[in-house]
């Protein structure tokens, strides 16, 4: 995989409407061993999406994108739901794309569903039936596939990707012990995993607008921060909470993921209380493993 020597002073999100990630669930259905989370027996929460989602419109009063993850979004049985709000909102739902084909026939065009298969849990022709339905009805629809080591798995994420065109395989990360959205290291892939990769990861979208100190602007992604070492911003000016927030399954808002479980509450969107940030806060971390995080606005001081 590619390294580059960078030296970079500012990294810019080239999607200007501000998103919502509405961590709303912590609970999955599958137990996939490279994940951070690992809930199978929490409670469903019982709560009013739809109502948060029409305070959230009226707090912002902009162009808004609203993306719900977990754990496994559709084990909340009124999701749909909320798409079907007569809002002008984009949402976005990240999934493992377990819920029965009737639901995901329910979702509107303004959702894109971003679809993981994970070898581990999922059957490979049930994954392949749903991913091509999903990418027929919205070409903004996309199919992720995670490549685990073991030889068994890859060769199950191999026949997917070689059955659901324009599919992106993932490369795995070890996830750290604190919880804390860090991934620091990729996992111990063969010579010719690595050479695989490397020559079937080269589309990925480059969503990230990087400044370089001599004032060069590229256009990358996380995945290239990542392999190159670049996601360290600690004392860093970041923008979180500016044009994003983060929401944590009891309605907490936060200034993005890497806050959970932190003091730097920003209110609660059931109690609707919540204050948007109006500037720059020095980075406390020193990774920003996680992609929604990498988007934020951020320069070095």
């Amino acid at each position: 995989m590619e390294k580059e020597t960078l030296q970079i002073k500012k990294i810019e999100n080239t999607e200007p409407s501000f998103t919502v990630n509405w961590f709303f669930i912590f609970r999955c259905n599958y137990d996939c061993y490279y994940c951070e989370s690992h809930d199978l027996i929490s409670k469903i929460p019982e709560v009013d999406l739809v109502r948060g989602t029409h305070y959230l419109y009226e707090l912002i009063k902009k162009p808004l994108i609203i993306g719900f993850v977990g754990g496994e979004p559709f084990l909340y049985k009124k999701l749909v739901d909320v798409f079907r709000v007569n809002l002008p909102i984009s949402f976005r739902v990240e999934t493992n794309l377990s819920a029965p084909l009737k639901v995901l026939e329910r979702v509107p065009t303004n959702c894109d569903i971003k679809a993981t298969y994970h070898p581990e849990f999922a059957d490979v022709d049930e994954f392949v039936e749903k991913a091509n339905y999903i990418k027929s009805i919205n070409v903004n629809n996309q199919c992720n596939i995670a490549f685990p080591v073991e030889d068994k798995l890859w060769n199950k994420a191999l026949e997917v990707y070689n059955k659901v065109p324009g599919s992106r395989p993932i490369v795995l990360q070890v996830p750290s012990l604190d919880w804390k959205g860090s991934f620091t290291k990729t996992y111990d892939y063969s010579d010719a995993q690595k050479e695989w990769l490397r020559d079937n990861t080269k589309d990925i979208k480059e969503n990230l607008i990087v400044t370089t100190e001599s004032g060069e602007k590229l256009k990358k992604n996380h995945r290239f921060l990542a392999i190159n070492n670049l996601l360290n911003f600690k004392g860093w000016k970041c923008y979180a909470g500016n044009n994003n927030i983060h929401i944590d399954p009891k309605g907490d808002v936060f200034p993005a993921s890497c806050f959970l479980r932190t003091r730097a509450k920003l209110g609660n969107v059931f109690k609707e209380n919540v204050r948007l940030l109006q500037h720059g806060i020095k980075c406390p971390f020193d990774h920003c493993g996680c992609f929604s995080d990498t988007r934020i606005l951020k320069e070095k001081v």
